[in-house]
């Protein structure tokens, strides 16, 4: 190229950066002149890595610079961003550590009882800030979880060993629920609410039977994070059985997040071929025994990690971040959480069970109608009855 054409180059290069930057000038200005007029939106320079939505979309306006995002404050209902964790126990703070490295939040605020382990958790996370998008840490109380856009519960007693069951958590945690629930209601009215305490689906249902009995005034949502990660581990002991990778894969665990579980076998397939076909046409063995030992594997999964290491926490968290992105970028993912008011297979409405959900902005937005075959159908109906006991007995 000749000095004369990149001369050229350069200043048509120059000349179209001058007019974005006089263009984006002029909304700036515009703005500001706004809100010198008395506008209850202020301009804050800060940047966010995601387009999220919120509960009230006419309550905010944006402009966008370089590809961020610019925040306005003084929202009438929820902070863009804005993500509360309750509980920063061993999955809050894996879900924590997640969270800041992902771009989607640009605002964290973390709550705990035990007061030092919070101030623990946010020195530790905001030493990361230097290697992270940019976000704003903040260590509170219930009350600082105003306007928040998704609050995250993963407060409560955890699993005491492998031969404790999610169920017989149930009576040590509702009384958490009980404490905070009204109080994060009047404090984030609009809120999504996640639940990630076990046993989730019953601190799902219970959640709700909290903010119906005592009728609070909540416009938000709840769910949990039901059998999401049973079916990422369905899937992973799928595609190590197939030598397939994992992302090609397409299984699902519903019902419960716990003992009655049960996997869809009928729909599960490799890139659109059911698993018999790949197998026979592949040369891999697949028969009942197989999917029973892999089934196994996948509702003991918990139990065989706390066994030898005390905990689960990592996928859980990861999990977690995925429900969270369908909420922050309204994608309209489905995703196996847990919700009440399946419009199937005749499962009680009061009853929260891990069910393939479109997820967005607003929580679980519908539901997806299975094709399941008669046997499923029984397992998810009884999965779903061994639920509604305990619900019915709290």
């Amino acid at each position: 190229m000749s000095k004369k054409t990149s001369t050229t180059s350069n200043q048509a290069k120059t000349s179209v950066f001058n007019d974005e930057q006089k263009q984006l000038d002029s909304r700036k200005q515009a703005l500001l002149t706004e809100s010198s007029k008395g506008s209850d939106l202020s301009v804050t320079s800060e940047r966010v890595g995601a387009d999220f939505s919120c509960k009230d979309p006419s309550s905010m306006s944006s402009s966008y610079e370089d590809g961020g995002l610019y925040c306005y404050e003084g929202l009438k209902n929820c902070h863009r961003g804005k993500i509360s964790i309750i509980g920063m126990g061993m999955v809050g703070s894996s879900y924590a550590y997640s969270l800041i490295q992902s771009g989607l939040a640009r605002e964290l605020v973390i709550v705990d009882a035990n007061k030092d382990r919070a101030r623990g958790e946010y020195l530790d996370l905001s030493h990361a800030l230097s290697f992270v998008p940019p976000i704003s840490i903040k260590e509170g109380d219930i009350k600082d979880t105003s306007d928040s856009q998704l609050i995250v519960i993963s407060a409560g007693v955890s699993q005491s060993g492998p031969n404790e069951s999610r169920l017989q958590l149930v009576l040590r945690n509702v009384a958490i629920l009980d404490k905070i629930i009204p109080d994060l209601v009047k404090y984030a009215p609009h809120a999504n609410i996640l639940i990630a305490t076990n046993p989730v689906d019953i601190l799902v249902s219970y959640t709700e039977k909290i903010i119906r009995t005592k009728n609070l005034k909540f416009m938000g949502s709840v769910l949990g994070s039901g059998t999401v990660l049973d079916s990422a581990r369905f899937q992973f002991l799928l595609s190590k059985h197939f030598r397939i990778n994992v992302a090609n894969v397409h299984g699902m665990i519903i019902g419960e997040h716990g003992d009655s579980e049960l996997p869809v076998w009928s729909l599960a397939n490799i890139s659109g071929m059911p698993l018999k076909e790949f197998a026979l046409h592949n040369g891999i063995s697949f028969n009942d025994e197989i999917k029973k030992e892999i089934f196994t594997n996948t509702r003991f999964a918990a139990k065989q990690i706390i066994s030898t290491k005390g905990a689960t926490y990592y996928a859980i968290g990861l999990s977690l971040l995925k429900i969270t992105e369908a909420i922050l970028k309204d994608s309209n993912t489905i995703l196996n959480v847990s919700g009440t008011s399946i419009p199937y297979f005749g499962i009680d409405p009061e009853v929260s069970i891990g069910y393939p959900s479109v997820v967005g902005g607003n929580g679980i937005k519908s539901r997806i109608k299975l094709k399941l075959s008669e046997e499923e159908q029984h397992g998810f109906r009884e999965s779903a009855k061994v639920l509604k006991n305990i619900i019915d007995s709290l």
